[in-house]
């Protein structure tokens, strides 16, 4: 749908952006600290307490286990207050820089923070080539980087919609601003959970200032690698949703392996992927790639699965449908990056999980590791104990 076709309660006018206009002196505030700022005139709604507490510690471990593995898994203490953000009158360019009286709002949940900002901060304050939107009515800004990576959409951005049915929203009547070059799979999922496209209005990320009359910005339902408990109040639901009344087919996969070789992300991959997939089927897993599926069968999958092995990625964040008894192997290099978050999806629906690490070579800047495949095997029997 483009600008043209959705413009009723959108774009009253459009309005080239002067170059210059805008002052340069700009504060940062913290969303979360916003009630010592009260001519802000922001107010939130509390939906989920603060999760405080040391992370359980994963149920086995192979392979080269990072030497700073300790302070990255257990340093990482919870997941800050879950609220619904109410704004007025600001200011919302690049899908993360909000604007009110000279103040720029940060959200670092939501990667609304000002390391993340500088070229958009640079764009606003030159306004070169940019366009100002008048926006009445009230919209849902599900704002943030990374909107294009399912993982993200799928714990980040669509979790956020359980913050505006906990805070007494119908999401199905809600209007939704969102950035024009959104993925197919967005779109997908909105419309299985009864949002329509009637209720989506886009603009241009790169281009466009859209001064919002009213604006809710749900925050995220969680911090780094730890999730709150509302989350899965909010997946159990989203599988209700998709799955309905079903009845478990007679043909159920219940061992899978979940592969990224056909993703075709070249970053952090298997080196050896051919050999461990080759070993995960002779012991009874099937090979699956969830890019090749609909979310429907994606759900459907998930939610029968006892037994999931998977490259660490995207993907593997669908464990969040599953059964609290389904049992995760997680394959991935020994650098930090890309975190524990799913160690946190695991702790919040008491899954057993683990992870087989593989060693990153030094010389490759994508980060590609080897699983070693006796490792692979023990830990897979581990795993089925």
């Amino acid at each position: 749908m483009s600008d043209s076709e959705n413009t009723d309660e959108s774009s009253r006018f459009r309005s080239e952006f002067p170059e210059n206009e805008r002052e340069h002196t700009l504060t940062h505030i913290d969303l979360m600290d916003i009630s010592t700022h009260s001519d802000l005139e922001v107010s939130s709604t509390l939906v989920g307490p603060s999760l405080s507490t040391r992370r359980p510690t994963p149920d086995y471990l192979f392979g080269p286990i990072p030497r700073e593995f300790g302070k990255w898994h257990y340093y990482d203490r919870g997941a800050p207050e879950v609220r619904l953000f109410t704004l007025s009158d600001v200011e919302f360019f690049g899908n993360r820089l909000l604007v009110r009286n000279n103040c720029i709002l940060c959200l670092p949940q939501n990667g609304l923070h000002r390391s993340d900002m500088v070229n958009d901060l640079a764009a606003y304050k030159s306004g070169a080539g940019l366009y100002r939107r008048s926006m009445e009515g009230e919209f849902v800004l599900l704002a943030g980087a990374a909107y294009g990576i399912y993982g993200h959409w799928l714990i980040d951005f669509m979790m956020r919609l359980q913050v505006l049915i906990s805070a007494g929203y119908d999401i199905a009547t809600c209007k939704y601003l969102l950035p024009s070059d959104i993925s197919n799979f967005i779109r997908d999922w909105l419309s299985i959970l009864g949002i329509t496209e009637r209720q989506l209005v886009f603009f241009d990320v790169e281009r466009d200032i859209c001064h919002i009359k009213h604006a809710l910005l749900p925050s995220n339902l969680r911090g780094n690698g730890r999730v709150s408990p509302l989350l899965e109040r909010a997946a159990v639901a989203i599988r209700h949703e998709v799955l309905k009344n079903e009845v478990p087919p007679s043909d159920a996969i219940r061992k899978i392996y979940i592969s990224r070789r056909k993703w075709g992300n070249v970053h952090r991959s298997l080196r050896n992927s051919d050999e461990i997939e080759q070993i995960a089927d002779a012991m009874g897993f099937q090979v699956v790639y969830p890019e090749e599926m609909s979310i429907r069968k994606q759900v459907q999958m998930f939610a029968h699965a006892e037994f999931v092995i998977g490259e660490y990625g995207s993907a593997m964040h669908s464990s969040i449908f599953c059964k609290s008894t389904s049992r995760f192997l997680m394959l991935r290099g020994n650098a930090g990056h890309p975190g524990f978050l799913q160690s946190g999806l695991c702790e919040a629906f008491r899954q057993r999980h683990g992870y087989v690490f593989g060693a990153v070579s030094e010389d490759d800047p994508l980060g590609s590791f080897v699983i070693d495949p006796a490792d692979f095997r023990m830990c897979v029997e581990v795993m089925q104990q």
